[in-house]
C-alpha cells in the first residue's frame, strides 16, 4: 500500500496486542486494517496478487473485505468502521460519527501513507466496536481484559475528552460499567462486591464465548421489538422476522445501494433476497428463523 500510495490505519487486535505483557498472549482471528475506501479495488488486486482469495460476494459491498490464504492468514480490509443498518440506533450514530474517519486519524511519522488514532480516539473506537458485538451476539471476557490493559498502558489519556465523545455516541454508561468491572476483576485489591449492572455485564460476557452466540443474537434482536421493555411475545417475534426479511430503508444504503437510489427496484430486490436466502444461505437463515420462533426467556 505504501508503494501504491494507498493510505491505511491498523485497527483492533493489531493495536490491542501491543499492550499485553508478552507477544502472543493476545490472540485474534484476523488482521484488521482501515483503508482508503476509494482504492478498495486496488487493494483487492494487491491482495489477490499476493495469493489471497476474497470472500465470495464481499469485495466492495460491505464494511470490510475479507481475504484468506492458507494455512491461517486472514485480513479484513475496512472501507468504513460502522454501517447504519437499522438494527441499532447506537450503531447508526456510530456510522455517522465515523463517516469522515480520516479526519480523526493522525499521520504516522515513519512512513508515507500510514495513519493511527490518538490513544483517546482508539479507546473510543474500541469501546464502540465492543458495544456493537456486546449488544448483538455478545462479546467474551477478553474484551474486559483488553479494556483494563489498555487503560493501564495509557494512564495519561484525556478522560474529559473521552467522556464527551462517548456521550455523543451514547456509550457513557457502557464504558462506566465496563471500566468499574475491570477494575474490580483485575485490580490489585481484593474484588469488592459487584453492582447489579456489573453482574449483568459479567454474566452476559461469560456466556458469550469469544465472538457471541446465536442465542444472544436472537435475544438482542427480539428485545428491539418488545413493547415497553416487556416480555417477548409472538407479535414481537413476527415483527423481528419481518424486519429480518424486509429490512428498514437505511439498511439499503449500505447493503443494496442500487435499490436505495432507485426505489422501484426494492420489490425486485426482495425477491432476489428471498431466493438467495433460501437457496444460497438457507441453512443459516432457517436456523436463525427457527431460533426466533422457538425462543424462550431463560
Amino acid at each position: 500500500m505504501e508503494e501504491r500510495s494507498i493510505w491505511y490505519a491498523p485497527l483492533k487486535g493489531i493495536v490491542i496486542n501491543t499492550v499485553y505483557p508478552q507477544y502472543g498472549t493476545r490472540q485474534f482471528a484476523d488482521n484488521d486494517i482501515l483503508i482508503d475506501a476509494e482504492r478498495w479495488s486496488d487493494v483487492r488486486d494487491l491482495m489477490k496478487g499476493f495469493g489471497y482469495s476474497a470472500k465470495a460476494g464481499a469485495a466492495g459491498k460491505n464494511v470490510h473485505d475479507s481475504y484468506y490464504k492458507r494455512p491461517v492468514y486472514n485480513f479484513e480490509m475496512h472501507q468504513s468502521l460502522f454501517l447504519a443498518d437499522g438494527g441499532s440506533n447506537c450503531m447508526s450514530v456510530c456510522a455517522s460519527y465515523y463517516e469522515n474517519v480520516r479526519e480523526r486519524l493522525i499521520k504516522d511519522g515513519d512512513n508515507g501513507c500510514g495513519y493511527h488514532f490518538s490513544d483517546e480516539d482508539f479507546y473510543i473506537y474500541f469501546l464502540a466496536h465492543a458495544y456493537k458485538h456486546y449488544s448483538a451476539g455478545g462479546t467474551g471476557l477478553r474484551t474486559l481484559l483488553d479494556v483494563y490493559l489498555y487503560r493501564m498502558a495509557r494512564p495519561e489519556m484525556n478522560m474529559a475528552y473521552i467522556r464527551g465523545e462517548l456521550q455523543k455516541l451514547g456509550l457513557t454508561e457502557f464504558e462506566t460499567v465496563c471500566r468499574s468491572l475491570t477494575g474490580k476483576l483485575f485490580g490489585p485489591a481484593p474484588c469488592p462486591a459487584l453492582t447489579e449492572e456489573e453482574r449483568d455485564m459479567l454474566d452476559w460476557m461469560e456466556s458469550s464465548g469469544v465472538y457471541g452466540t446465536d442465542f444472544h443474537r436472537v435475544r438482542s434482536g427480539l428485545r428491539n421489538f418488545q413493547s415497553n421493555g416487556g416480555a417477548v411475545t409472538a407479535w414481537s417475534k413476527v415483527r423481528y422476522l419481518l424486519w429480518y426479511i424486509f429490512p428498514p430503508w437505511d439498511w439499503y444504503q449500505s447493503h443494496a445501494p442500487f435499490a436505495y437510489r432507485h426505489w422501484w427496484a426494492v420489490p425486485f430486490f426482495w425477491g432476489y433476497r428471498l431466493c438467495r436466502g433460501v437457496f444460497v444461505n438457507g441453512k443459516n437463515n432457517f436456523r436463525t428463523a427457527g431460533a426466533i420462533c422457538s425462543y424462550r426467556e431463560k
